[in-house]
């Protein structure tokens, strides 16, 4: 089956020394011209790379990421640097169990936009909340991650500014773009840049940790992109008004005419002495009658430590973390979880 043309655009090399030997040496030859996409180990990628030329190959995933083993072919002289410099128009690079520092993740992704010049698409977002490295470059030159290709990212960012960094017209081609941001405070650097995002059409946003930044730096930049035509985020937000759809309406989503998909977590964290009058869920399910977009759920807790969390989620729950999880909450609407 491997050898014919039908089954052999996408293949996957996560397999052990002596099937490894046989596809180079045997397989490959026969096959190389007809794939498209590889999925590759760190350890045996330039093995597979150099056994054959592939003339079609732009799609390529590499697992078991190490930022040290991939720096070495992020060079000049890396014998595979003319395929990645010149086909590789899509590149996903996978780590949910090696532990990366942000220096060495920021150094990777650097040179990877640095290198390959075609790049349309770049996800390096597979770690864990846990145990994830972070794109760091608020502290670094201006003309660095920059590309004039690239549509989609998807990537962890250490801070708000980071992302913001991203977002400056160094990625000027960028349609999509996926961004989990480890936390976001109020302002470190200014953010007098407004100029608007129009080629954006999707964006996600995903920080768990708590937040008093929304109102001052998250929103006026989802006002920035006001040709949005899919909006996800999850976040956790302390301020002294519980978020609802008045709020969402008037201060985010009329802003975004051609929006027609918004999922979202929103957890507002509201200190009790703040609250002159406790909202039920029934107060808040009402705020949605009219929502346009999808159905919308709700939960409240409150703490002994003087803080309530009211919950505010798009239904069916779709993202894969949630946050601020409790006894409160029924199983059913979260089958995607797998991070709490």
């Amino acid at each position: 089956m491997v050898r014919s043309v039908n089954n052999t655009k996408f293949l996957n090399f996560s397999i052990n020394n002596v099937q490894l030997n046989r596809f180079c040496c045997e397989i490959l030859p026969q096959i190389h011209q007809n794939i498209v996409s590889l999925t590759l180990d760190i350890f045996s990628m330039e093995r597979i790379l150099l056994a054959c030329k592939y003339p079609n190959l732009t799609i390529v995933v590499l697992i078991n990421f190490l930022s040290d083993i991939l720096l070495q072919y992020l060079t000049d002289e890396s014998p595979i640097f003319r395929l990645l410099q010149q086909q590789i128009k899509h590149l996903t690079v996978k780590c949910d169990k090696q532990l990366v520092i942000n220096r060495s993740f920021t150094d990777v992704c650097v040179r990877i936009l640095a290198i390959c010049r075609n790049l349309s698409y770049l996800n390096v977002h597979q770690w864990l909340i846990t145990n994830h490295a972070c794109l760091s470059i608020r502290d670094r030159p201006p003309n660095v991650c920059f590309s004039s290709n690239l549509r989609t990212l998807s990537i962890s960012v250490d801070t708000f500014d980071d992302c913001l960094c991203l977002l400056d017209g160094r990625l000027e081609q960028l349609r999509s773009f996926t961004v989990r941001i480890y936390f976001i405070i109020r302002s470190r650097m200014n953010n007098n840049n407004q100029t608007t995002l129009c080629n954006l059409k999707e964006f996600s946003l995903i920080s768990y940790l708590h937040t008093t930044a929304y109102d001052c730096r998250i929103l006026p930049l989802l006002r920035r992109m006001p040709n949005l035509k899919t909006l996800t985020f999850g976040l956790n937000i302390v301020r002294l008004t519980v978020i609802v759809s008045l709020y969402l309406n008037e201060e985010l989503l009329i802003h975004m005419k051609y929006l027609n998909k918004f999922i979202f977590h929103i957890c507002t964290v509201l200190p009790d002495f703040e609250a002159n009058y406790f909202l039920t869920t029934n107060d808040i399910k009402n705020t949605f009658l009219n929502w346009k977009y999808s159905s919308v759920s709700c939960c409240i807790d409150h703490f002994s430590d003087g803080y309530s969390y009211y919950h505010i989620y798009s239904t069916p729950f779709q993202m894969t973390d949630f946050m601020c999880l409790s006894n409160s909450f029924c199983g059913q609407d979260f089958l995607y979880v797998t991070n709490v």
